[in-house]
């Protein structure tokens, strides 16, 4: 896989998602590999009538030299299939974002996203 054309014989409606490219575009490659282990399962209410849950998920990204996680990022979606979106909804969403920034024992003071890590990494 050297170009964007390679990769789209591999996934047909990638075309389709991409804009202003040509197929002839290089692909580079990460520094190194990483092993992302996601481990999915948690949920809570975020909404009573008609019920509707966030689904957690905690993904940690391992370096073939490391015991610990390199990387590790909690996160959590919902949805509601007939696409209510409330307001109050959304406030509670937001709500949860708040107290998670606030488990300071929990959170690296100067973090670094995914995708800083593997394309930055030494």
């Amino acid at each position: 896989m050297n170009t964007l054309n390679d990769a789209i014989q591999l996934y047909p409606d990638l075309a389709d998602k991409l804009t202003n490219y040509t197929g002839e575009e290089a692909i580079h490659t990460v520094k190194h590999p990483v092993r992302e282990l996601v481990i999915k399962g948690g949920k809570f209410q975020i909404r009573r009538e008609p019920k509707v849950n966030a689904e957690c998920a905690l993904i940690a990204w391992y370096d073939d030299n490391a015991e610990n996680p390199v990387v590790v990022e909690f996160s959590f979606r919902y949805g509601d299939e007939n696409e209510t979106y409330t307001r109050k909804m959304a406030q509670r969403a937001y709500e949860v974002f708040e107290v998670l920034q606030k488990l300071t024992s929990w959170l690296d003071p100067n973090p670094k996203r995914k995708t800083a890590y593997i394309y930055n990494n030494d």
